[in-house]
């Protein structure tokens, strides 16, 4: 069976830069002003973001069904908390990603690790959903 040499090849549709895929053989000396239907996959790359996947800065669904280790940080302003509050205020938020106040993401190489920044704000929301289920 024979192989195909594959080539990037960057190109422009609708105002935007696009990093297409294409065999080899398809190209030829002149630039593509717009990709090629076929079945090979297109990235989008806007000139004004790293990373058009996602932001890593926010929660997102799609990212967070990929999260494959959780890291929990203490905003400086919660102040002193023992290490069980700590355990106990980690699993909560990380039970919720979507409530958090501050939540990112980094890429591992299995998938992503989710950090959520416990502040103020979150321990009152925590509280008070604590509270309203007692009732």
């Amino acid at each position: 069976m024979p192989t195909t040499d594959w080539r990037l090849q960057p190109t422009q549709a609708d105002g935007e830069s696009i990093l297409c895929l294409f065999p080899a053989a398809w190209l030829s000396s002149a630039p593509l002003t717009r990709p090629v239907e076929s079945p090979v996959a297109t990235i989008s790359s806007p000139a004004d973001q790293d990373d058009p996947m996602a932001d890593y800065t926010k929660y997102d669904p799609r990212v967070d069904s990929l999260v494959m280790e959780s890291l929990t940080s203490w905003d400086p302003a919660v102040g002193k908390l023992s290490d069980e509050d700590k355990l106990v205020l980690a699993r909560l938020v990380h039970r919720s990603p979507e409530k958090a106040a501050k939540v990112s993401y980094f890429r591992s190489h299995t998938g992503f690790t989710r950090e959520i920044t416990v502040t103020v704000d979150d321990i009152a929301r925590i509280y008070n959903e604590q509270t309203a289920a007692r009732a």
